[in-house]
């Protein structure tokens, strides 16, 4: 059967080929998307099936392994903060089953979720696992099961925020950001350049790490093909390039960490 969304997603549905296999939550779905698999679940070309366990955001792991509710989603209206970005692909053309994304903070609105599939589990329906049909575009970075680190999905880049420092004598002066520059990190043409984007292309993911911690990361758009309609970078800063590598310029994710390059 074939369920149509309101944004023309269109993705069929089909039984379970393994039903022993129970999803616990976001720390098992990499496992259980590799062991069970959909007869005819497939998203239409741009798009990738995911699982998302909604509820995955709002705890914080201690020093010691004891882990703490943490309420995100209250009186907090900034949803890169508080929605659920953490994902496991279930299929997807670019990129392979089981590999876990970060997702676009709007991404798992009802216009992408599948409300409809056969056959399951009372212990799915009850927790907070999600499944959706969303656009390649919102799939920004993945990390594979061997990976140490995350890279840049594709049109993307990873970087690190510009900053002027303040070296002054007053207290609680904060370093000054320049706007619109990213210090580009991640293995691509433009790696260890300082580079001008379009206005407000500089990106904050906010996501949980296995280790139950949160982490940010800072992405642009950026692909090599030259016909990409959505580029945000405009220019390669040279001079600022070099003061970055002297120390001159700081970097970091935020005002907070910022420091010299080395």
């Amino acid at each position: 059967m074939n369920k149509f969304h309101y944004d023309k997603a269109i993705v069929s549905v089909g039984k379970y080929k393994d039903k022993a296999v129970k999803v616990i939550d976001n720390t098992e779905l990499k496992k259980v998307n590799k062991a069970r698999t959909f007869n005819g679940l497939k998203a239409p070309k741009g798009r990738c099936i995911i699982s998302v366990d909604m509820d995955y955001k709002n705890s914080h792991q201690l020093t010691k392994g004891v882990n703490i509710r943490l309420e995100r989603d209250v009186e907090n209206l900034n949803k890169r903060y508080t929605a659920a970005v953490n994902a496991n692909i279930m299929y997807a053309e670019n990129i392979p089953i089981g590999t876990e994304v970060i997702i676009n903070h709007n991404a798992t609105h009802d216009t992408n979720r599948i409300f409809e599939l056969e056959d399951l589990e009372g212990d799915i329906i009850a927790s907070e696992i999600r499944y959706f049909s969303i656009p390649e575009e919102d799939c920004y970075i993945y990390k594979e099961e061997n990976d140490q680190e995350w890279k840049p999905c594709k049109d993307f880049a990873l970087g690190l925020r510009v900053f002027e420092p303040y070296l002054g004598s007053l207290v609680g002066v904060n370093h000054k950001e320049l706007k619109n520059f990213i210090y580009i990190t991640s293995d691509c043409e433009l790696k260890g350049q300082v580079v001008k984007t379009v206005h407000a292309a500089l990106y904050t993911m906010i996501f949980m790490e296995k280790n139950g911690r949160e982490r940010q990361l800072v992405r642009i758009r950026h692909s090599q093909n030259p016909n990409f309609p959505r580029e945000e970078v405009e220019m390669i800063l040279q001079e600022k390039t070099e003061m970055v590598n002297n120390g001159t310029l700081y970097v970091g994710l935020n005002v907070d960490v910022a420091k010299k390059l080395n």
